[in-house]
């Protein structure tokens, strides 16, 4: 990282996990987002191309966001 990028993190009291690699699966949140709306997904049984992206639709606006 940056050093300005350092420096606005220690200012906005940002906790840096320095041991992780930077491409973690673990650490990108819209990989968590996407194995929870394909496992919703095939609980529908979705057959047709229309159904599945009907369907993936619906399982997106599903998930409510935790803040």
């Amino acid at each position: 990282m940056s050093p300005s990028t350092l420096v606005y993190l220690d200012n906005k009291n940002v906790c840096i996990l320095s041991d992780s690699p930077v491409e973690s699966p673990d650490l990108n949140i819209i990989e968590n987002m996407w194995e929870l709306v394909k496992k919703n997904i095939w609980t529908h049984h979705p057959i047709l191309k229309d159904n599945l992206w009907h369907v993936v639709q619906e399982e997106w606006y599903a998930i409510h966001m935790i803040t």
